[in-house]
């Protein structure tokens, strides 16, 4: 039953416009890598990961900050992406 719940609330993201993935950060570069292995650059677009059932946007600094083992906080996350309409 909750692999139905998590299919459908992904299908209402990208019905909605968002693009739906794993966060992946790279030493300064951060990436949302899709389903079928693509990568898109957030930089310019409007970026949330999921944090148990709630969406949470993330902005520039949040990248950088790490857990105390030196990891990046957000990375392996599933995330959503939508391209910002002042890009």
């Amino acid at each position: 039953m909750i692999l139905l719940a998590n299919s459908i609330k992904k299908t209402l993201c990208i019905a909605e416009g968002w693009q739906v993935g794993r966060l992946i950060i790279e030493g300064s570069r951060a990436y949302v890598e899709l389903d079928n292995g693509q990568e898109v650059e957030v930089e310019g677009n409007i970026v949330e990961i999921r944090n148990d059932d709630v969406w949470q946007r993330l902005n520039t600094s949040d990248y950088k900050e790490k857990t105390v083992e030196g990891w990046p906080l957000f990375a392996g996350f599933e995330t959503r992406i939508k391209q910002s309409k002042e890009a």
